[in-house]
């Protein structure tokens, strides 16, 4: 969420099955059940009318959903509706990409490289 998280959380702790002792837990930010919610506002206040404006002044080529739990959330729909606009440029939303800091088995090169070649495609 572009709008960060103030709210504070009780801190929690549990014991450790290794060293059997007790541990600070980190705490979820923003906590799980309003993340989705999070994401919607975020999107529906401003990140929506930023690429809406980016694109009608034709300087939006290539729209990279990052994240399968903001495609999740905002539903991909959403996302190319908000590049839909009158003034003629054409924008391309590309498959969505995970996250950089998703654990992925073999690591995440082959995404930058794919990132590389959407980019160059779209403005060589």
């Amino acid at each position: 969420s572009i709008f960060g998280w103030y709210i504070s959380q009780p801190q929690e702790y549990s014991l450790s099955r290794v060293s059997n002792e007790i541990q600070r837990r980190p705490k979820a930010r923003p906590p799980k059940e309003l993340k989705v919610p999070s994401l919607v506002l975020s999107w529906e206040l401003f990140t929506k009318h930023l690429i809406r404006d980016v694109a009608s002044d034709g300087h939006l080529k290539l729209l990279v959903p990052i994240g399968k739990e903001v495609v999740n959330a905002l539903s991909r729909e959403r996302i190319e509706d908000a590049v839909q606009v009158d003034s003629g440029s054409e924008v391309t939303v590309s498959e969505t990409l995970p996250a950089p800091n998703a654990w992925i088995p073999g690591g995440y090169l082959p995404f930058y490289a794919k990132l590389a070649d959407l980019v160059n495609d779209a403005a060589p």
